[in-house]
């Protein structure tokens, strides 16, 4: 019964020393990546770190009064996953190993936007139903086509033949030369790049193909 009792006294049980890590941490090549215990019940811990991760030591960037209360380890290193161990020990029994994985991936700047190209200068971006309302309205309004122009990001417009514009200003002569109704594809600059009657939606279509940036 005495040495029973001397055994119950002088024992320390596994569980009463222990480290509790993370199971994994993660970071990017060229950070630091903090491992931090999340428990600590025993003596100081003692690490093993793998060889190929480099230990940052907090005495290098941190005031000794500061650095000496660091918890944890701070490591880097390339890509890869890594293993990290810790353990401690009250008295002189060891508590179990316990192990962190260090997973480093390569780090991924956000890309530049691209930069979009100029538009041609023989480019669409406009297009004019000229006419009477009545002989123009039925393309002018056509859903799928105006779905098609605003994809392509032409515009629309409608003038109508008595428009000063026709009767004495830049689509005079070419409305003569064209006769009315008509179609005029403009580019960016308001240069007149074709014209032609107005009779379908899918010749309208034919004579704005050549003129579209994305066809």
């Amino acid at each position: 019964m005495r040495t029973l009792c001397i055994l119950l006294l002088t024992a320390v049980p596994a569980w009463s020393q222990l480290v509790v890590l993370p199971t994994q941490v993660k970071g990017d090549v060229g950070s630091w990546i903090h491992i931090k215990p999340i428990k600590v019940d025993g003596g100081i811990p003692k690490w093993r770190i793998d060889n190929e991760l480099d230990e940052v030591l907090p005495e290098t960037f941190l005031p000794p009064e500061v650095a000496k209360l660091f918890i944890g380890k701070l490591v880097r290193g390339p890509v890869g996953k890594f293993k990290v161990e810790s353990w401690n020990a009250k008295g002189d029994v060891a508590g179990d190993i316990v192990v962190c994985w260090v997973v480093i991936g390569g780090a991924s700047p956000t890309p530049a936007p691209p930069i979009p190209a100029p538009p041609r200068a023989n480019s669409a971006k406009h297009l004019s139903f000229v006419g009477k309302p009545i002989d123009i309205v039925k393309v002018a309004n056509d859903i799928e086509l105006r779905a098609y122009l605003k994809l392509h990001n032409v515009s629309v417009h409608i003038i109508q033949d008595n428009d000063p514009i026709v009767l004495t200003g830049s689509f005079k002569q070419l409305i003569q030369d064209t006769g009315m109704p008509s179609v005029v594809i403009q580019g960016i600059d308001g240069k007149v790049l074709a014209s032609g009657l107005l009779d379908t939606v899918k010749s309208t279509r034919e004579l704005l193909l050549p003129f579209l940036e994305d066809k």
